[in-house]
Parts: C-alpha cells; structure tokens; sequence
C-alpha cells in the first residue's frame, strides 16, 4: 500500500480530489496506475464510488484512461492541464 493517502482536508473539498492525490502520488511512485481496488481501499469506499469518481474526473479531464485496461489510470501531467485550460479560455 502506498504511504501518504492523502486525508480529506478543508482545503481538498471533495472525495473527487482525494481521488486525484491518490492517483497523483500512487503514479509518482509506482510509474503506473491504481487499480479501482486500490483507489476504493485507500479511500475506503465503494467499488462503485470509486469509479464514478473515475468517470467524473476523466470527464472533466484531470486523468486518462483506457476503458476495459487493468491500470490504465494515469494523472495529467500539469503541462498538459495547464495548455488543456489555455485552449478551452480562447
């Protein structure tokens, strides 16, 4: 299990957030991605929650994956986040 499971806090306002630390820090340190187990358990909830905060952050474009691929979950780099804002703003 991967040290640092960032805890809710006041300034990280939503499982979804927690969701993308844990992503962030468990791709930083394995160079891979959490299975949706992993992600559940480090943020213990639900199979079912843990992927529909998948689904929502891949919508809003904060992670890649490829649907039906074991650890495929991978974080946006901030370059990539920062040239995806700059292009939506015009």
């Amino acid at each position: 299990m991967i040290q640092g499971t960032p805890a809710l806090s006041p300034t990280m306002a939503s499982r979804k957030l927690q969701a993308l630390a844990f992503i962030e820090i468990f791709y930083a340190a394995r160079g891979g991605g959490p299975s949706l187990g992993e992600i559940s358990a480090a943020l213990d909830c639900s199979r079912q929650r843990a992927h529909d905060l998948i689904c929502t952050l891949e919508r809003e474009g904060r992670i890649q994956r490829t649907p039906g691929v074991r650890r495929s979950i991978r974080p946006i780099a901030a370059e990539q986040e920062a040239l995806r804002r700059l292009k939506a703003a015009g």
